[in-house]
């Protein structure tokens, strides 16, 4: 997993996650009470993406 993201926030609550690089660009709206927990909540969503891209499982 290699590639950059941001977390912004969109409104009070609600963070708009992007990240480029591999194993594909993503982009989650993630509800969370701060950039802390939505950076953790976004960083499961992509070791996600990882392990499933290693797995060969396709979404």
């Amino acid at each position: 997993m290699c590639g950059e993201f941001t977390v912004e926030l969109v409104r009070p609550g609600r963070y708009e996650c992007n990240y480029t690089g591999e194993p594909k660009p993503m982009t989650k709206i993630v509800f969370a009470k701060d950039k802390k927990i939505a950076t953790k909540i976004f960083m499961d969503y992509l070791r996600a993406a990882d392990m499933a891209a290693r797995r060969g499982v396709t979404q």
